[in-house]
């Protein structure tokens, strides 16, 4: 039994060994798409893919890498989305070298603005992180990490894009070098400090190490590192990280000219704006104040939610145990208070107007309370 296991660990090793890079031909750029859009042939491929990087040894270097003392604390503390960003193209090369069939993969991400306007309107069925069994419950599962961390790595690109970049429109680059390193600019930049308590400077390079249990630590530039392969292309300093990753065939810099601009929404999303329309429209003529209309939405929301999507519950004493929140959920909280008197809905037949934009199965009996 320990010989097959030495003899598994040793291939597990020398795959690890043998990293090869497929070229993904005419590619000019990355295009990530959301997990609900992929289909099914896309789908069936990521799923194939991870498995044969755990398989190959791989996806188990990255687990090391993101629980690494040194590295995890850089990893969430203020270089959080830098962090990952880098964490995040580096197993994406992995994928990609694994078969040729990987060759053009890219990282799915969820697309939690849409899912939750698709929740609300009745149309989805979704817990999002409350997820009480398997493997999203530890940090050392990188397999559902990468999917979440993609969707945040994205809304900080369409942040950058839309926020930062486009105070000089139609300058490309947007931001020159010495801009991205300037530690004064506060959209870019927040300082603090690494593992040895000292400060993390914008010139500094991402700190990943990876390795075994009580071995040493490699850093992923050093060619001695199992992961080198698949970051010896990519920048090194976190400014660097600000905008685009750059590196040799993984990804280039779109023009930041025209960038931000409305797509057709879906049926969810105008049901959604045309509620708020209507919520501000009733607080511009009661003359409300913007953090009384903004209680007054989520009340609204968080009690469509307890009497029409399964209830607001607080979390299970398993998840309490493993995730160690602050409280119960937000809707938990603020449905708690209306019931308790604490809070009072101030639009007059709110069930009948709640259920003109978010009807549920029994919404009749609802109207008619």
């Amino acid at each position: 039994m320990r010989a097959a296991v030495a003899t598994l660990v040793l291939l597990a090793i020398l795959v690890v060994g043998h990293a090869q890079r497929y070229q993904c031909k005419g590619e000019t750029f990355r295009l990530r798409k959301p997990w609900s859009m992929l289909t099914a042939t896309e789908r069936a491929r990521h799923i194939a893919a991870v498995g044969d990087a755990m398989s190959a040894g791989y996806h188990h270097r990255f687990v090391e890498m993101h629980t690494e003392p040194q590295s995890e604390c850089e990893a969430h503390g203020c270089m959080f989305i830098y962090w990952h960003r880098k964490f995040l193209l580096g197993y994406e090369n992995m994928l990609r070298s694994l078969k040729p069939e990987y060759a053009c993969l890219t990282l799915p991400y969820w697309d939690y603005a849409t899912l939750s306007s698709s929740f609300v309107s009745g149309m989805r069925r979704t817990r999002g992180h409350n997820v009480l069994i398997g493997p999203a419950r530890f940090l050392n599962s990188s397999a559902r990490h990468v999917v979440q961390q993609a969707e945040i790595d994205l809304m900080h690109r369409i942040y950058f894009k839309c926020v930062v970049a486009d105070t000089v429109p139609g300058r490309v680059p947007v931001l020159s070098d010495s801009a991205k390193r300037s530690e004064s600019d506060t959209r870019i930049w927040r300082s603090c400090v690494r593992y040895n308590e000292t400060t993390i400077r914008s010139t500094d390079p991402v700190l990943m190490l990876a390795g075994q249990y009580n071995q040493v630590k490699i850093d992923v530039h050093n060619p001695s590192s199992p992961l080198y392969e698949f970051f010896k292309d990519l920048p090194r300093a976190y400014y660097k990280t600000a905008t685009f990753l750059q590196s040799a065939g993984s990804s280039t810099n779109p023009s930041y000219v025209d960038r931000c601009v409305d797509r057709p929404r879906l049926a969810c999303e105008v049901t959604e704006q045309s509620f708020l329309d209507y919520m501000s429209n009733v607080a511009g003529e009661r003359g409300w104040s913007h953090d009384h209309l903004i209680a007054q939405v989520e009340a609204l929301v968080c009690i469509h939610h307890h009497e029409c999507l399964g209830g607001c519950a607080d979390y299970s004493d398993e998840f309490k145990a493993t995730f160690h929140p602050m409280g119960p959920p937000r809707c938990k909280v603020v449905v708690d208070r209306w019931k308790n008197g604490q809070l009072h809905i101030r639009v007059k037949n709110w069930r009948a107007i709640l259920a003109r934009f978010f009807p549920c199965a029994h919404d009749a009996a609802i109207a008619n309370a």
